[in-house]
């Protein structure tokens, strides 16, 4: 019943039609919702978690510690009705046939996404192997597609009854004064104690389950030579302008392409802080003039075509990742999505409301708290030293006309790099994306002023924020250009130092 409740949690949380990402999150009903399903040796796990919108009591002023405190019990308690309205609705009726063969497909296309990196395969294997032994990937897809309608009702019923549920609320607030409660903290060996010690194990015979394959030697019983990694070189070619970057690698039916724009939050003007993260947020949730935002997230998902867009500081980050067979698929709905996006008012109106939320948590995390006030006043009076939180008083003026102008203005071939790798022919790939670029403006791409910043005068910043277990302290040094013949023996400096 194992690959049943994987099931279950998919339909409930995998993908962008996901129903609790459709039916909780896409409808401001909450910040996140989830579900999981963890490999576990010992008995089973089958997790619902989420994170709950802003009471609107907290809008009250005056308010005491513990009319906070029941507000947000009362917000978790609402979550949780909800999260467990959705497995009563799987205990119900039963999934359709169209949601059943999308979370196959879209398992399956993850399967093979996670073959593509050693390290990912690696420590795959040896989890299973500790868990329930490797050979169990053999079969986990074949067992997944077998999986019908019915065995998700079935074990719905069976396992996911409210009795058997432990709940676990974790709410903001408390007595500052209150002493921080003891613990005990386990860290691994070090890097300069891992020199000195001795690290080889006494047995160097397998103790899996499983019988000795021929030749097979442990990994720490013999010397090994690391030897240079020789990259292959990407061919480099033009698209409407743009320069390509193509690298074949028909190991896995899987193509990954990405586009690099100019363009992030030091383009915008002082009045528009947040626009950025609204467009990151919204571009795909909000549709498109052809597919409604939930068309587009079935449509998407149907044809297992994955879809980012990360707009930074100075870049924005589109990521196209499909299989070979849907490649055009894709290609089509991110030209889409990118010059003829909806932004749906109601999606737009919810992700306002969420940037706003994370933008105020962002408080509780002194990390976070201490990394933006040295970044502040570090390069005060410079774009890289806007206050972040002051997206909170611009966000709700940002309108679906400025997340199309700065699309039109700054979304142009001649301000844009791309990458692809994959399964593909290259003048196939040269070919499409030709194509695929052509719907994009044909402006020049935007000058960008952006000064160096000025040197700021020492200064020590102190945030107090009582109740916190640890403090925090972050020193920020004048840096190197990318293109400083420096740049990397610093970077291989910051490694020695521990950091990246």
């Amino acid at each position: 019943d194992f690959f049943a409740l994987d099931a279950l949690a998919m339909v409930l949380s995998q993908g962008r039609s996901a129903r609790l990402t459709q039916q909780i999150v896409d409808r401001g009903l909450a910040v996140q919702a989830w579900a999981g399903n963890p490999d576990n040796r010992y008995g089973g796990l089958f997790v619902l978690g989420g994170s709950p919108n802003e009471p609107e009591a907290l809008r009250q002023t005056g308010l005491a510690e513990a009319e906070r405190r029941e507000a947000y019990r009362q917000a978790s308690e609402s979550l949780e009705a909800l999260l467990l309205a959705h497995i009563e609705r799987l205990q119900t009726e039963p999934v359709s046939e169209r949601e059943l063969e999308r979370i196959k497909k879209l398992n399956r296309r993850d399967f093979i996404d996670r073959l593509r990196a050693n390290d990912s395969v690696a420590g795959t294997l040896a989890t299973m192997e500790v868990q329930v032994g490797w050979r169990h990937l053999t079969a986990y897809l074949s067992r997944m597609d077998a999986v019908t309608a019915e065995d998700i009702q079935r074990v719905a019923r069976t396992y996911l009854r409210p009795e058997q549920r432990t709940s676990a609320y974790i709410l903001p607030g408390g007595d500052s004064g209150r002493p921080v409660e003891a613990y005990s903290e386990v860290r691994s060996i070090g890097g300069s104690a891992a020199e000195r010690a001795d690290l080889r194990p006494s047995r160097f015979e397998n103790i899996s389950a499983y019988p000795t394959p021929e030749g097979w030697k442990h990994p720490l019983s013999f010397h090994r030579e690391p030897r240079r990694i020789d990259y292959p070189a990407a061919e480099r070619f033009t698209a409407a302008g743009a320069p390509v970057f193509f690298l074949s690698d028909p190991e896995l039916p899987l193509v990954e392409m990405t586009l690099f724009i100019k363009a992030g939050a030091v383009d915008l003007a002082d009045g528009q802080a947040g626009l950025t993260d609204l467009l990151s947020a919204a571009i795909i949730r909000g549709g498109t003039e052809s597919h409604a935002p939930d068309a587009l997230a079935a449509l998407l998902d149907d044809n297992a075509i994955q879809v980012s867009v990360r707009a930074g500081e100075e870049d924005t980050v589109v990521r196209l990742s499909v299989l070979s067979s849907e490649w055009r698929r894709g290609l089509e709905l991110l030209q889409e999505v990118l010059t003829r996006p909806r932004f749906d008012r109601q999606v737009l109106d919810v992700a306002r409301r969420q940037e706003i939320v994370s933008l105020r948590r962002e408080g509780e995390s002194a990390r976070a708290v201490a990394m933006r006030e040295a970044q502040i006043w570090h390069f005060k009076g410079h774009p890289y030293g806007r206050d972040p939180l002051a997206a909170a008083a611009t966000l709700p003026a940002i309108t679906r006309e400025e997340l199309s102008r700065f699309l039109i203005t700054y979304f142009v071939p001649s301000n844009m790099a791309v990458a692809i790798a994959g399964d593909i022919p290259r003048d196939q790939a040269a070919a499409d994306v030709e194509r695929f670029l052509k719907a994009f403006p044909t402006s020049a791409a935007p000058a960008r002023s952006l000064p160096a910043p000025a040197a700021t005068p020492p200064i020590v910043t102190l945030v107090h924020k009582p109740g916190q277990a640890q403090s925090q302290v972050t020193i920020n040094l004048p840096g190197l250009r990318r293109t400083d013949p420096d740049y990397w023996k610093l970077n291989l400096l910051m490694n020695v130092f521990g950091g990246g």
